[in-house]
């Protein structure tokens, strides 16, 4: 994990994923990756880049460095660059790619509709705010002034949800109130609030 994210004071919030059924692997929608998923990293990824990458594992700037039924995990060959792949399952058994980029302090979520061709990126994870983290009287006046201390993380089949505060004097007298659960359904993410006591 990057250290930089590992010193981060963060409270982190759940989110579980129903992954893809056995029977729908990632493996049969590896030609229906849009080479979009790489826009946000620095050494971005060709068509052609992608297909050598997908049929012999490596290419000049990216190798795959683990492959499971439903997730993919490429690093670039400078290691400071990761994008992972992740099959959700809806209920009528439709997929839908979840894509995560962590380059330095940048991390990245995005999900893919695999059955529009061309593939089209969906809004399927619901906007948290700092908000979500506190109780009414302890939430901010103007929660969209700090909406970048929100990040969401993927971790093995789990996106977590963390609110930077380290060094921050702004989050200094206050205590987080919530942890927040956000499970798919199928269809949807649907949001469930964690008392912390």
């Amino acid at each position: 994990m990057n250290s930089k994210i590992a010193f981060t004071v963060a409270f982190f919030l759940c989110l579980n994923v129903s992954i893809a059924q056995e029977g729908i692997v990632i493996r049969q929608y590896l030609d229906k990756i849009p080479v979009e998923v790489f826009d946000k990293t620095q050494e971005g990824i060709t068509q052609k880049e992608l297909n050598k990458l997908k049929n012999q594992k490596a290419s000049k700037n990216w190798g795959i460095d683990e492959i499971t039924s439903n997730s993919l995990r490429f690093v670039s060959k400078s290691l400071n660059t990761i994008v992972e792949l992740l099959l959700l399952e809806r209920e009528n058994q439709e997929p839908i790619l979840l894509s995560y980029v962590e380059e330095d302090e940048m991390l990245m979520i995005e999900t893919w509709d695999l059955n529009k061709s061309p593939i089209e990126k969906v809004n399927t994870l619901p906007k948290l705010t700092v908000n979500d983290f506190f109780d009414l009287e302890n939430q901010f006046s103007e929660p969209e002034q700090y909406q970048k201390d929100v990040f969401y993380h993927l971790e093995q089949d789990h996106v977590m949800v963390g609110l930077h505060t380290n060094m921050q004097p702004k989050y200094y007298n206050k205590n987080i109130d919530y942890m927040v659960k956000l499970d798919w359904n199928g269809e949807e993410f649907l949001v469930q609030k964690i008392k912390i006591d």
